[in-house]
């Protein structure tokens, strides 16, 4: 054959959403040569390294050869790899030039007697899950045995020392010798500090401003939410920790209080933490009184200075937050299963939202704004769900799993206190009642009758409106239609999750590759494969079958809503045929 012309075929690379340490890295790279072309090699090299300033410290090098001489057919070809990284390697993380972790993908396509193709791609690595621990409140104070005469002390507590990224962390500080050491300034921040070869430096820091109090031992709560940032960790030649640091500024100088907090990946225990534990009282005991006289009368019970209640699976909330210069509110939460719309809504404030969000509505909508993936979706919610709503409470957040409304004073005042918790049970209730009839997304608003019947072929079936997905049991199997939401749309797939673990395990879009050499199918499980795929080319879909070791799932078309998912009943039954032939130790090479 006569040698091609040389040329540099482009290279593309598709990694996973997320990587973990620990996890088994699996990439498909692209060559989309525009004619046939000779190539001598096609290497694949994972690297990680420490950075510290312009000098670079490698702690890993994986590398594959995936070709070998050959000539590249014209158009694409795909080659695929695993790496395993290890369980014990730091995550990414983009420092201050002091300090940073990097993860690199090379591609190197070796082209003879021309110039080789090199590409370097980022490798977004987090750190594996890790269980979190069950906590207590932290006690601090610059002196334990109480405040000297004239001197500044102050002393606290917070609810947590592991913290996550995007959740809070709660505390309440008081002050002593307020008269003498006129205090002006009381701070709170979360500062990171990068360790590399012993050398410590601050990295990023994160400030709250709280507010001064009137009297000595006045306790200040306070709610930091922590930002999106990286956990803690130690790398190979250099570290990240966290603090908090309480700082008060007064007469005669300023004092520093460390305490010394971890910042953790979520792990399976996560959703159970994100009720804060509640705060013991350092406040008096007649308003403690008071609200619990309150609350009993409104069938809501005291537990450490909040009102707590259920309407359903609703859990009401009802405390006091200090807001600096605003004063003391009355702060409500009502916490409930995710709706699934990836609702955002609060006070239409700042000038670039107001923006945003254009000319303000009637009722609850000339102050307060409720958006998600679906606006017509969100909206019609909002409009149910507050109803009939009047000053002086007002919405602070909105999202799926929980709702925070406050009024300005009104701590000590019965009546305030009373029209509050009865908003609350009102709000509740209303929350219940909705979650069964949830208004539909704009792009299914003619399908709900569809997505019900198929739901109603399931065994336990329910439809979940918010998001479109359907979960039950077909045949005593958990089954699944769900939907995944991107800006280019919904995509569906099915799911099923059979009670054994199947093998082998494998990825496959196209019939050719159920016939790739580390795919060992049987012939039943290799026609029922070819059978879901095959339906591609009759319905113009692009599909994706999927075999894990504890499900099976086929991905639908991309940005594509399904109207009609009762024809999938026949899919979701091939699924679970598939799962009985694919049942691990029970196949041919056994």
């Amino acid at each position: 054959m006569k040698n091609p012309l040389p040329h540099r075929p482009l290279v593309e690379l598709r990694l996973p959403r997320e990587v973990r340490a620990g996890d088994e890295l699996q990439a498909e790279i692209r060559l989309k040569a525009k004619r046939p072309v000779r190539v001598a090699s096609v290497f694949f090299t994972l690297r990680g390294q420490e950075r510290s300033g312009p000098a670079t410290y490698p702690f890993l090098r994986l590398q594959a050869e995936l070709l070998t001489p050959e000539v590249l057919p014209s158009g694409e070809t795909r080659l695929r790899c695993r790496a395993t990284i290890p369980a014990d390697a730091p995550p990414r993380y983009e420092g201050s030039p002091h300090y940073q972790v990097e993860y690199l993908a090379d591609i190197h396509v070796d082209v003879p007697w021309w110039p080789d193709r090199r590409v370097s791609y980022v490798v977004p690595v987090r750190p594996r899950d890790e269980p979190l621990p069950d906590e207590e409140p932290y006690h601090f104070s610059t002196r334990p045995a109480g405040p000297l005469p004239g001197k500044m002390h102050l002393e606290g507590i917070v609810d947590r020392r592991v913290l996550l990224p995007g959740g809070t962390i709660s505390g309440r500080v008081a002050l002593s010798n307020i008269a003498a050491i006129r205090y002006r300034e009381l701070t709170l921040d979360l500062i990171g500090e990068e360790t590399m070869h012993g050398l410590r430096r601050e990295g990023k820091r994160y400030s709250l401003r709280l507010p001064l109090p009137t009297a000595d031992g006045d306790p200040i709560d306070f709610r930091m939410r922590v930002p999106d940032v990286a956990p803690t960790f130690q790398g190979h030649h250099g570290r990240l920790d966290w603090k908090l640091v309480l700082t008060a500024v007064g007469r005669g100088g300023e004092m520093r209080v460390p305490i010394p907090v971890r910042i953790a990946v979520p792990g399976e225990n996560a959703e159970a933490r994100q009720l804060a534990t509640a705060l013991p009282s350092i406040g008096n005991r007649r308003v403690a009184e008071l609200w619990e006289r309150i609350g009993a009368a409104e069938r809501f019970r005291l537990e450490d200075d909040a009102l707590v209640s259920e309407e359903g699976a609703v859990t009401m909330r009802l405390g006091r937050a200090h807001r600096g210069r605003e004063g003391v509110f009355l702060e409500a939460t009502l916490h409930y299963p995710s709706l699934g719309m990836g609702l955002d809504g609060g006070l239409r404030t700042g000038f670039q939202r107001v923006l945003a969000l254009g000319e303000p509505g009637e009722g609850f909508f000339r102050e307060h704004y409720v958006a998600g993936r679906d606006d017509d979706q969100a909206r019609e919610f909002g409009d149910a769900l507050f109803a009939a709503w009047a000053p002086p409470h007002r919405v602070d957040d909105l999202h799926d799993e929980a709702l925070t409304l406050s009024r300005a004073g009104g701590t000590e005042d019965p009546p305030a206190i009373t029209e509050t918790l009865r908003l609350l049970r009102r709000l509740a209730a209303r929350l219940e009642a909705l979650r069964q009839d949830l208004p539909l997304p704009r792009a299914f608003a003619d399908a709900g009758e569809a997505w019900e019947a198929l739901a109603e072929e399931l065994e336990g079936g329910a439809l979940a409106r918010g998001p479109m997905e359907i979960a039950g049991r077909l045949d005593g199997v958990p089954v699944a239609l769900r939907t995944e939401w991107s800006d280019e749309g919904p995509t569906h797939r099915l799911e099923a999750r059979p009670a054994h673990a199947l093998e082998p395990t494998f990825v496959a879009s196209r019939v050719a590759e159920l016939d790739a050499g580390d795919t060992k199918l049987s012939a039943e499980a290799r026609t029922l494969a070819r059978a879901l795929l095959e339906r591609t080319a009759e319905e113009g879909e692009v599909r994706t079958l999927e075999v894990e070791a504890e499900r099976l799932q086929l991905r639908l078309a991309e940005g594509v809503a399904l109207q009609d998912p009762r024809p999938h009943l026949a899919d979701l039954r091939r699924l679970l045929r598939l799962g009985a032939a694919l049942r691990a130790g029970a196949g041919p090479y056994r």
